[in-house]
């Protein structure tokens, strides 16, 4: 039996220290709900050898927070653009825990912990996981493969839903799913190493059949074609390795009747008389991997990979799943531009008091700037800006781009 002991320090204004003991069992979690606001929140954390797994989940209408985790010389981080972190760390050793505001004032979260002990690999073939209301998480290591794993899962039916996320061998994320009574396909690369089972609200069964993937799906194909240059493909990659991306495409993948959109690659895509970096235009979705801007700059392939990806994703019938928070929107979904704009924003055409709010919350568009408004949020923009800080870290190719001065000039957001 293994006893955890986690310190977890309010914030200055509060001299208690809770202790939390995590349950002997592997894959019991600790939970523990607190609130944070402008201070940071902070706790301790004495890891036995082996696996643990940390989640952060936002409880009601909670900012946007996101979640260190320090171990020695190393930090991981979990920065989504919404309260849904999930951080595999290996032990042993003090693990410092620190939940931070990115933005808004702060509110409720709900911190999770979890001991993994490693079950029987997942093979090729089929597997039946029971998992309890005690023991909701399981650990299935992933053997060496040359092949991405095709996963086909199916929740059985009258129980809970089971969400699935898969790992390297250093902890970083490389697919996500979620799981209902309907069967999921997961594509697992063959860097992946560990598969977390999770049962959502209770006990749960999944039946789990892997094969060899035969094949790549039309987004995966989109997404080679889109990368033509050593950075952009070093960009692409790590984007894909971006819990806010994962979620985007496990939305797309599993999304009811099979992937919505058509996607395009056009080299010097012209819209309006202007060249631009992409469009989306019903159902369509289109980026110009070759303007200036995108092959100077791979960051500025990704920002616009994403902002026609928000466009896309707020246009389609709402599914179960829905990858993006409330606060990101365009103009067309924005319930204060209702029938009071078109596409593209140009100043000219738009009322003065319609400008006035685009000055304030949407700001200049990145391939016309001096004539057109950008047709995202300051929400969107701030969750490309999370991304984009991410990857320049995690792929050290591009610099920041046009999006951030935007955010930048009209809020001080920037940090």
């Amino acid at each position: 039996m293994v006893s955890l002991t986690l310190s977890l320090l309010l914030p200055l204004l509060c001299s208690d220290l809770i202790t939390l003991t995590l349950p002997p069992r592997a894959g019991e979690v600790a939970a523990h709900a607190a609130k944070v606001k402008a201070e940071p929140w902070r706790g301790r954390l004495e890891l036995p050898e082996g696996l643990a797994w940390i989640t952060l989940d936002g409880i009601g209408a909670t900012s946007d927070l996101d979640l260190r985790a320090e171990l020695g010389e190393r930090a991981q981080l979990g920065q989504s653009h919404q309260a849904r972190e999930r951080l595999l760390v290996q032990g042993p050793g003090p693990l410092s825990l620190t939940v931070a505001v990115a933005a808004g004032s702060g509110g409720d979260f709900s911190l999770g912990v979890t001991r993994l002990e490693a079950e029987e690999p997942l093979l090729p073939g089929e597997r039946r996981l029971a998992l309890e209301a005690e023991r909701s998480v399981r650990l299935l290591p992933l053997p060496e493969r040359e092949a991405p794993l095709a996963l086909l899962c199916k929740r059985l039916a009258g129980e809970g839903d089971v969400d699935l996320f898969a790992y390297s061998a250093s902890g970083v994320p490389l697919a996500f799913a979620e799981v209902r009574p309907e069967r999921e396909v997961v594509l697992l690369p063959p860097e992946a190493r560990s598969l977390i089972v999770r049962a959502k609200g209770g006990a749960a069964s999944v039946v789990l059949h892997a094969v060899e993937a035969k094949g790549e799906g039309p987004l995966d194909r989109f997404l080679g074609r889109l990368a033509r240059t050593p950075g952009q493909r070093k960009a692409i990659a790590a984007l894909r390795t971006h819990p806010d991306f994962l979620r985007i495409e496990a939305y797309l993948r599993s999304y009811p009747g099979g992937l919505p959109l058509q996607l395009r690659v056009v080299p010097g895509l012209v819209a309006h008389g202007v060249e631009r970096y992409g469009t989306y235009s019903q159902g369509t979705l289109t980026i110009n991997p070759t303007i200036a801007e995108h092959r100077n700059n791979p960051q500025e392939l990704v920002d616009t990979l994403l902002h026609e990806l928000i466009h896309a994703l707020l246009a389609l019938p709402r599914a179960e799943g829905f990858p993006l928070g409330p606060e990101v929107l365009d103009s067309s979904h924005d319930p204060h531009l209702r029938g009071a704009v078109g596409s593209p924003l140009r100043r000219s055409r738009i009322p003065l008091a319609v400008v006035r709010y685009l000055e304030q919350h949407y700001g200049p568009s990145a391939s016309n700037p001096s004539e057109d408004f950008t047709d995202i949020n300051g929400g969107a923009q701030r969750m490309i800006v999370k991304v984009i800080r991410d990857l320049l870290a995690r792929s050290q190719v591009g610099r920041e781009t046009l999006v951030f001065r935007n955010l930048e000039r009209r809020s001080g957001a920037v940090k």
